[in-house]
């Protein structure tokens, strides 16, 4: 009897071991529980003679868009500023739709309640100082009309579906970096 309790010991002491070890590595192969985006530096002008453009950004949702939130801010000196928050967010693979709402602004369409978008690619490390990464145009208005294309579709319509933006203009870093984690 006692060797049949010190074999059952045994067995009962493997079996946990091995639940351990194989929920341990199971948990270290799941992929992130949200989409993540963050970013800070400078982006290039988008032509000869106009101003570079400092932005940042950071911002989760679910890995299928629900729940975004985040902040964002970009400027184009002398064109306009603003800061807002996040309101969707469409991570597929490196690339990363990013919109929301102005919460302040100045200039050029400008302010509170007007919507942003941008595209975002997460392109690898910074290698010799220069970022690999890209940002599209950066979108904005107070009314429809004033994103881009004028009379295109809206930050909500655009994030749900990047296909219904035109192709996109992809501007290089001059300084900082993207980062994109995509959980699906």
């Amino acid at each position: 009897m006692r060797k049949y309790l010190g074999a059952l010991a045994a067995l009962t002491l493997f079996c946990a071991v091995g639940l351990v070890i194989v929920a341990g590595a199971g948990a270290a192969a799941q992929p992130p529980k949200k989409d993540q985006v963050s970013g800070t530096g400078v982006r290039a002008p988008s032509a000869t003679g106009n101003p570079t453009i400092p932005f940042s950004f950071s911002g989760t949702s679910g890995p299928h868009g629900e729940n975004p939130s985040g902040t964002f801010s970009f400027n184009i000196t002398g064109v306009a500023s603003f800061s807002g928050h996040i309101t969707c967010l469409n991570v597929s693979g490196n690339r990363a739709v990013i919109g929301g709402v102005m919460d302040t602004g100045t200039g050029d369409e400008a302010g509170p309640g007007g919507d942003f978008l941008t595209v975002v690619w997460d392109n690898g490390k910074t290698k010799a100082g220069l970022s690999p990464d890209r940002m599209s145009y950066v979108s904005w208005g107070l009314t429809n009309g004033g994103l881009y294309p004028p009379g295109g579709p809206t930050a909500a319509e655009a994030c749900a579906d990047p296909t219904l933006l035109a192709p996109l203009d992809q501007f290089t870093l001059l300084s900082g970096n993207i980062n994109i984690k995509d959980a699906s």
